[in-house]
C-alpha cells in the first residue's frame, strides 16, 4: 500500500481540491516518473543528470546548515526565531512496514518559505525566472530590440565614498534609496523605459558587505554607447557596469541571473570551497535584510510581468507542460530488489545511494521518483487551483 502524507494530499481528480498547498517545485524532466517491476534502465545522460542534482543538493544542504548554525547559536531572540522556521523546511520519503510485511511509503514536503532558505529558494527561483521570461516575450513584441537598447546594468557601493554609510543595514537602506534615485534622475528617466532591479550581497569577503543592484533595462534608444555612457555616468557611488542584453539570445541567462537568491547562492559556493564566512557576517546580513524589501521594477517591464501575473502556470512556464494524472500515474514499487530500511530518507540520502550504485539503488530510485511524483501531483493541484480561481473571478464579473 502506497500513501502520501505531508501538508499536499495528492488527490486522484484535480476537481476535488479544495484547499490551496505549497511545496517544492523541481525539474523533473530528466526523473523517471513512473517504475515499473522490471526495473531501473538508466542512460549515460540520466546518470549524469542525477550526479548534478546530487551536487545541487549538497550545496542547497551545505548552504542551509551553514546559515541554521549561525543563527541557531545568535543571542538576538528574533534570529533564533528564524532558524526554527528555516528548520522546519524539510522533504523526504517515509517507508514504514507494516505488520503484514507491506511497504506504506508516504511523501512529506513543506516549504518555510525564508528568503534565505536554499531549499525554497529553487521553487522562488524558478517561478521568478518563468516570469520574467514571460515578461520578455512580451516585451520584444511591443519595443523591437533593433529599435530600442536592452541593457544589463550592475550598481555597486564602494565602501569608502563618504556618502556611503558604514552599518551594514544602513549600507543597504542606502542603496535602495539611491537605486530609486537614480532612476529618477533626468537623464536616466528620459532613456529607460522600464526596469527590473534586485539588491543582492556577496558573502565571501567578511570584513564587508558587497551589497549591489542587478537591473534589467528597456531603453529608448538604438545605440549602444551613448546608452552605456549615460547609464554608466549617472551612478556616483561606486562601480556601474553596462553591457547589451542580447534579449534574443540571453533572455533565458539574464532572467536565471536575475531570479537567483539574495544570498543563498553565495552561501553554497562559500560552503563547499575553503573559504570560512563568519557566522557574525551572516546573521549581520540576515539582520540588514529583516523587512527590507529587494525587488521591484518600473515602467513597461511592471506592466509586462503585472500581465503575467495574470497568466496561468500553464501559460508563463516557458515550453514545459506539466503531464496529466493519467499520463503521469503513480510509481509502481519494485520487486525482485534490496529494499531501504524503515526510515525517513531525503532526496540527497537517495541521490547518494543511487551514485554509489549500493546494494539499495534500485530502491532508492523508486522512492526519489515517488517523491518527484508527489510534487508534479502538487503542482498540478496548484495549476487547477489557479485556473479555477480565474475561471471564477471571470464568472464574478459577467454575473454581476
Amino acid at each position: 500500500m502506497i500513501t502520501t502524507q505531508s501538508n499536499i494530499t495528492p488527490v486522484k481528480e484535480a476537481n476535488e481540491l479544495k484547499t490551496r498547498t505549497s511545496s517544492f517545485m523541481v525539474n523533473n524532466s530528466n526523473s523517471n516518473a513512473g517504475v515499473s517491476d522490471k526495473g531501473i534502465q538508466s542512460s549515460a545522460s540520466s546518470l549524469d543528470s542525477l550526479r548534478l542534482r546530487e551536487q545541487a543538493e549538497s550545496r542547497r544542504s551545505a548552504s542551509w546548515s551553514l546559515l541554521v548554525s549561525a543563527l541557531s547559536s545568535s543571542n538576538d531572540p528574533r534570529d533564533r526565531k528564524e532558524a526554527d522556521i528555516l528548520m522546519s523546511c524539510r522533504g523526504y520519503v517515509s517507508k514504514v512496514t507494516t505488520p503484514e510485511g507491506k511497504s506504506t511509503i508516504r511523501s512529506f514536503a513543506r516549504s518555510c518559505n525564508h528568503r534565505f532558505c536554499s531549499y525554497c529558494e529553487k521553487r522562488r527561483r524558478e517561478e521568478t525566472k518563468a516570469r520574467l521570461v514571460a515578461a520578455s516575450k512580451l516585451l520584444v513584441t511591443r519595443y523591437d530590440p533593433g529599435k530600442y537598447m536592452y541593457m544589463w546594468v550592475t550598481l555597486t557601493l564602494d565602501p569608502n565614498h563618504p556618502s556611503v554609510p558604514r552599518d551594514t543595514r544602513d549600507k543597504l537602506t542606502f542603496l535602495r534609496k539611491q537605486g530609486t534615485r537614480y532612476l529618477a534622475r533626468k537623464q536616466v528617466n528620459d532613456l529607460v523605459l522600464g526596469s527590473y532591479c534586485k539588491i543582492e550581497t556577496g558573502g565571501k569577503n567578511n570584513n564587508s558587505d558587497h551589497h549591489h543592484i542587478h537591473m534589467l533595462a528597456v531603453c529608448d534608444s538604438a545605440i549602444h554607447q551613448s546608452t552605456v555612457d549615460t547609464l554608466e555616468r549617472n551612478w556616483n557611488y561606486g562601480h556601474s557596469k553596462v553591457k547589451v542584453w542580447k534579449v534574443a539570445e540571453e533572455t533565458n541567462e539574464a532572467s536565471l541571473e536575475m531570479s537567483k537568491p539574495t544570498l543563498s547562492r553565495y552561501l553554497g559556493k562559500v560552503a563547499l570551497s575553503p573559504l570560512e564566512v563568519s557566522e557574525e557576517k551572516l546573521r549581520r546580513t540576515v539582520a540588514a535584510y529583516r523587512g527590507r524589501r529587494v525587488t521591484w521594477s518600473t515602467g513597461v517591464i511592471k506592466e509586462a510581468l503585472q500581465e503575467v501575473s495574470k497568466m496561468s502556470y500553464d501559460d508563463i512556464l516557458e515550453g514545459e507542460t506539466i503531464p496529466t494524472r493519467d499520463q503521469d500515474p503513480e510509481p509502481v514499487e519494485p520487486t525482485n530488489c534490496d529494499k531501504l530500511p524503515d526510515g525517513n530518507y531525503t532526496p540527497l540520502m537517495l541521490l547518494r545511494h543511487i551514485n554509489s550504485n549500493s546494494r539499495y539503488s534500485r530502491y532508492a530510485m523508486y522512492l526519489l521518483n515517488y517523491y518527484d511524483w508527489s510534487l508534479r501531483e502538487t503542482r498540478r493541484v496548484r495549476i487547477q487551483e489557479r485556473l479555477d480561481s480565474i475561471q471564477e473571478s471571470i464568472s464574478i464579473k459577467y454575473t454581476q
